[in-house]
């Protein structure tokens, strides 16, 4: 079974990430005018974004959800 992740962008810096399994609350961090809901990510589009394939799952895990730097070009991870 996939993981589809809700993907928020930084807006004073759009290649940083956080993926949020849809699965987990939002951390109260999101809220504000600091990050753009970017829409839904899935494990593969991750994976394409140029992370560790191991990190997004270890993490999610341990913590609820997985902050990145997108390595792609601008808006790289695609939105559903």
């Amino acid at each position: 079974m996939t993981t589809h992740y809700n993907l928020f962008r930084r807006v004073s810096q759009p290649r940083i990430c956080c993926a949020v399994p849809q699965t987990e609350p939002l951390p109260l961090f999101l809220s504000g005018r600091a990050w753009v809901y970017g829409g839904v990510a899935d494990e593969k589009d991750l994976l394409n974004s140029g992370i560790r394939e191991d990190i997004p799952d270890w993490s999610s895990h341990r913590y609820g959800f997985y902050l990145f730097h997108d390595r792609g070009h601008e808006g790289h991870v695609r939105s559903r």
